[in-house]
């Protein structure tokens, strides 16, 4: 066992959209914590991370590679109690201790108290610069303290976006059309993003069906790419929430996921998911904070100003990766065909608003009355409201939908969107331009 060694990099990464923000943060002194879900493209990340600084001329003697899902690595590290002993180590492994040293630290959760060893050497020993990953985020949480405060730089890999996505299955013109909107204005490419719209339309149709996991999108067939998903939801069941905690109620667990599953875009009240499963209100709550800490599902809080005309408390349910849905309730087919196909395009929206960085406690919501008037998704960006609507189908005339003429006599935002499935237009409702958007646009 070659402690420390440089892995085997796979030839042709495709690049991670993330990969520049961490590039950016290589000279600084704090330890970049790298956390997401399992086979989100972790360690692909790290690799491409090791060929640019050797790109950059840094010796591969001062980079170190230690895979702590390796028992026999881990059990190394975990022995040496005097945090001093660690740059000897990393000496005598052949690196210059006179030098910068990078420490890359793959799933770090397998680390007894990797709070307690990364706090001390970066405060002792500014030259050792760690990159590490960790795959429950509730797990890095339990262990790395408060103390980790101003030693760290958090950063979430999700699964892939659409733009990622259209990089990974190599379609350069669409990619490049979209990038120009995404810098120009989408006003200014409409007409080539129109052209190309039976493209597109059919490439995320795809992404909605099998999300974006970086090996399903590469594999070849939808057999492939199912197997994929059911092989990647088992390590999950046998990994991360293993080693998180003993579950006794695994076939209620395992139930409340796929209960959850058929039940995206909708309102969840603990109450009632107990009342199904036949559990305690204690142990729904508990399985749905392990769901969110360990990338699976998202809970969306309403936005409110009136809590006597509108929701106020109970979330809307979505998942992190559409793929994943659909395994659950094993629905592949044709999207026009999909039984929760207005739900899943939803879901595949909200995914990329997060995976856009808008945050979905502070920055993301939706709007619902108790009158039941509602609107998909209201982002708060810079001190103004800006409501989405998600209404999947053709259009033969532009027509503001119901829920969004409420929202907009109550707040008056200045725009709103609604998405569309192909549509592109314009208008206005009162004082507030409304503009119709496809579904691939809608994230630009």
């Amino acid at each position: 066992m070659d402690i420390g060694a440089l892995p085997t990099i796979p030839r042709n990464l495709k690049n991670r959209s993330l990969l520049l923000e961490l590039t950016r943060n290589l000279k600084d002194p704090k330890a970049l914590l790298l956390l997401g879900s399992r086979r989100s493209g972790k360690t692909s990340l790290l690799y491409l991370l090791l060929n640019f600084l050797q790109k950059k001329g840094i010796s591969r003697r001062q980079i170190l590679f230690f895979d702590l899902e390796n028992q026999l690595i881990a059990d190394r590290l975990n022995q040496m109690k005097d945090f001093d002993r660690v740059p000897e180590f990393l000496g005598s492994l052949g690196a210059d201790l006179k030098k910068r040293i990078f420490v890359f630290l793959d799933e770090v959760q397998y680390l007894e108290n990797p709070s307690g060893l990364i706090k001390y050497l970066v405060d002792h020993y500014p030259n050792l610069k760690f990159i590490v990953t960790g795959s429950a985020s509730i797990m890095v949480k339990s262990v790395f303290k408060d103390s980790m405060v101003g030693r760290v730089w958090k950063f979430y890999l999700r699964p892939l976006n659409f733009f990622e996505f259209l990089d990974f299955r190599e379609e350069r013109q669409l990619l490049e059309i979209l990038e120009k909107a995404k810098d120009k204005g989408w006003e200014k490419e409409s007409e080539s993003l129109m052209f190309f719209r039976n493209g597109y339309l059919s490439l995320f149709e795809e992404f909605c069906l099998f999300g974006g996991y970086p090996e399903v999108v590469l594999a070849k067939s939808h057999e492939e790419k199912r197997l994929l998903l059911s092989r990647l939801y088992s390590d999950y069941i046998r990994k991360d929430i293993g080693q998180i905690e003993r579950i006794r109620e695994v076939g209620a667990y395992n139930n409340l996921v796929r209960l959850l599953a058929g039940q995206i875009g909708q309102l969840v009240a603990d109450s009632e998911l107990a009342s199904s499963l036949r559990i305690t209100r204690v142990t729904v709550n508990r399985f749905l904070f392990l769901l969110g800490e360990t990338f699976i599902i998202k809970l969306l809080t309403p936005y409110f100003t009136n809590s006597r005309q509108e929701i106020v408390k109970t979330p809307k349910v979505y998942f992190e990766d559409p793929g994943v849905v659909n395994l659950l309730i094993d629905a592949f087919g044709d999207l026009s065909h999909h039984p929760k196909k207005g739900s899943l395009v939803e879901n595949c929206l909200l995914c990329e608003f997060v995976k856009k960085g808008i945050d979905p406690f502070l920055h993301l919501h939706f709007w619902r009355t108790k009158q039941k008037q509602e609107v998909d998704f209201v982002i708060q960006e810079k001190g103004e409201l800006i409501p989405y609507e998600v209404k999947y189908q053709a259009f033969a005339k532009i027509k503001t939908p119901s829920g969004l003429q409420a929202f907009i006599r109550r707040y008056k935002p200045n725009k709103g969107y609604v998405v569309t499935r192909d549509f592109l237009g314009e208008s206005q409702f009162e004082k507030t331009r409304v503009f119709f958007v496809p579904t691939w646009m809608a994230s630009i």
